[in-house]
């Protein structure tokens, strides 16, 4: 409907009207005209109907802390579960325990009885308590602790319940021994519990890539899709909102879960065999360069089930899963047992047979198969080409590849590697999982690099060799990010041919003098230390030297003659190489293998300050 110009006048009549009213009140709404009304009156919008406050976790620590037996097993129990999720650790994992804990008398019989069969086991499984306190589909979020609480408790049954169950898990870690497992339904748990448990089911992406222990997300077959998609999440840095200890609202900020993986819950009745839902969820993890090792979760098998043929679905079940003939991608069986259950010892001895279900096996193996991963040649934006080969070779494994597959590879191909480094002069380890430090070294080891660290964080260097950081010529440098930057911060390799030709061809009487002349180091371990700048390797010159850097920070090189190098002459070779360079922006746990003899690198990193990746660079021959 079109407005008239007598409905403009109405309306701007009408604006100018509501003008004078505000006006008229104060132009502040806390103008002292208002009136203050109590808090309780003003409305909330919310259909609240009681609040009960909850003690700060701090508070929770302080009542019930933790002692050193007690962080022992925690400690060791996740790291047991690492080891066995990446392979290192030939035991199989069982988690074990009531549906709810709802009984403190009941739950305690059941962990004294699973202590004492672990410790007859410890050389061949690793047993875990399952400790779960809430309810994960309940409308009320407390009932999991309220009905913990006696019915002499306080009013607020929470605070108690809260209490009972750090005791529990307390008593469970440093008298028994035993790791715990336990679920999170909401972000505020691992404040009160967290660090009394070594393996759990979070409620959300967000919370899994922040918590310090392995995490387990639940999926059936036909779920897989959105929990791949979650397993993929947990394992992002993240930023979520979050309370403190102190229980002051705050933004987490995480560094993503390298531990994450499947809990697979399998069916007797499913028109597949468990052997196929296991197998077939463990390729789809792969084809995604997702964790293929899963949990087995056997309790659906035996839903519906009266005590006594219970314990008969479980060891039905957890015989397929030890005789599979795939159970290499099996890490362990997650079980639930009713709280009715009491035939804990019968329960205990059908684990037996898992004892010998996995075979023991080197250290250095693929998780899915005996063989090594293999890895195939592609390509990436802004890479360069040398003599008609890429610069840098970059290198993709085929299938998923996990922590001991890729060693295995480069066992098994260090011959033909070096042969790519010789013919690329750089090779580009692309899309295998992050490692830790200690693993990293391994990697070093397995190739022959044995040097030393140049520098472990992203700086912004300039053509180098390395040279300049280690003071000594190195053969190799190998390069691991361990996180991608945000923007900028690419690795700049440049083929010393390409580096010579470029400058010969702009600066000929610049190269002539150094190639007759050499430089000169003047800060080297406080020495004057001369070497070749241009090197001849069959037949070919190459630009080999540190110049840039020495020269930019403080001028601590020369000409091999005494003669200083001309500032304009420098920022000229500088514009050169950056020119004629292959800019490559590092992903988180890619390795980057550089002949240092052939290509030098730089770091471009913006003097604005562009946030850097963390890195770590290994030089050595």
């Amino acid at each position: 409907m079109a407005i008239t110009d007598n409905l403009r006048v109405q309306i701007a009549s009408a604006i100018r009207q509501q003008i004078k009213t505000v006006e008229s009140y104060g132009s502040s709404p806390h103008s002292p005209v208002d009136k203050t009304i109590p808090t309780s009156d003003v409305p909330s919008g919310a259909h609240i109907s009681g609040v009960q406050p909850i003690l700060p976790p701090a508070c929770l620590l302080f009542e019930i802390p933790m002692v050193e037996s007690a962080a022992k097993t925690v400690l060791s129990g996740r790291a047991a579960i690492q080891a066995s999720l990446r392979q290192q650790d030939d035991r199989m994992i069982v988690i074990v325990g009531p549906e709810t804990i709802d009984n403190m008398e009941n739950a305690t019989a059941f962990a004294k009885a699973l202590s004492a069969y672990a410790q007859t086991s410890k050389e061949e499984l690793i047993i875990v308590f399952r400790a779960f306190f809430e309810l994960e589909d309940s409308n009320d979020a407390s009932s999991g602790w309220s009905t913990l609480a006696s019915e002499s408790s306080p009013t607020n049954k929470v605070n108690e319940g809260l209490r009972i169950a750090r005791s529990l898990l307390k008593m469970v870690n440093s008298q028994l021994g035993l790791p715990c497992a336990t679920r999170f339904v909401d972000v505020t748990t691992p404040l009160y519990l967290g660090d009394l448990v070594s393996w759990a089911i979070p409620c959300s992406p967000d919370l899994a890539s922040g918590v310090p222990m392995p995490i387990g997300i639940e999926t059936t077959m036909e779920s897989l899709p959105q929990a791949m998609k979650v397993l993929s999440t947990a394992s992002r840095p993240h930023k979520y909102f979050s309370p403190t200890r102190s229980a002051m609202l705050a933004v987490a900020c995480s560094t993503g879960n390298e531990y994450s993986h499947a809990v697979l819950h399998v069916s007797a009745t499913h028109t597949k065999s468990f052997e196929v839902q296991i197998n077939e969820t463990a390729s789809n993890l792969s084809s995604k360069l997702l964790q293929p090792r899963l949990l087995v979760d056997i309790s659906s098998s035996s839903e519906n089930l009266s005590s006594g043929s219970e314990l008969g679905a479980i060891k039905e079940s957890i015989s397929q899963v030890a005789n599979m003939s795939g159970s290499q991608v099996v890490a362990g069986v997650h079980i639930t047992v009713k709280n009715s259950f009491k035939d804990f010892f019968q329960l205990f001895e059908e684990f037996d047979v898992l004892k010998n279900a996995m075979p023991i096996q080197s250290s250095i193996t693929n998780i899915i198969t005996d063989r090594s991963i293999e890895f195939l040649s592609t390509t990436i934006p802004n890479s360069a080409t040398v003599k008609d080969n890429e610069l840098p070779l970059v290198l993709s494994p085929s299938s998923a590849n996990r922590y001991c597959g890729f060693v295995k590879y480069l066992k098994e191909n260090g011959d033909r590697l070096r042969e790519l480094i010789s013919q690329h002069g750089a090779v580009l380890f692309r899309g295998q999982q992050n490692f830790n430090m200690e693993e990293f070294e391994t990697v070093c080891q397995v190739l022959g690099i044995n040097g030393r660290a140049a520098y472990s964080t992203y700086e912004n260097v300039e053509f180098h060799n390395v040279l300049s950081k280690t003071h000594e010529c190195c053969g190799n440098v190998l390069m691991y990010c361990e996180t991608s930057p945000a923007a900028g911060g690419e690795v700049c390799l440049i083929h010393g041919t390409t580096a010579f030709k470029v400058i010969e061809a702009k600066l000929p009487d610049f190269s002539s003098s150094l190639q007759a002349h050499g430089v000169t180091y003047t800060s080297l371990s406080g020495a004057r230390t001369t070497l070749p700048a241009i090197r001849l390797e069959q037949a070919q010159p190459r630009w080999f030297n540190s110049i840039l850097p020495a020269y930019f920070s403080n001028e601590s090189v020369i000409c091999g003659d005494s003669t200083r190098f001309d500032g304009r002459e420098m920022r000229q070779v500088l514009n050169l190489l950056k020119g004629n360079c292959a800019n490559i922006t590092l992903q988180r746990g890619d390795i980057l293998w550089i002949d240092n003899s052939q290509v030098m690198h730089a770091i471009n990193i913006s003097r604005a300050g562009v946030q850097a990746p963390s890195m770590i660079v290994i030089a050595g021959n």
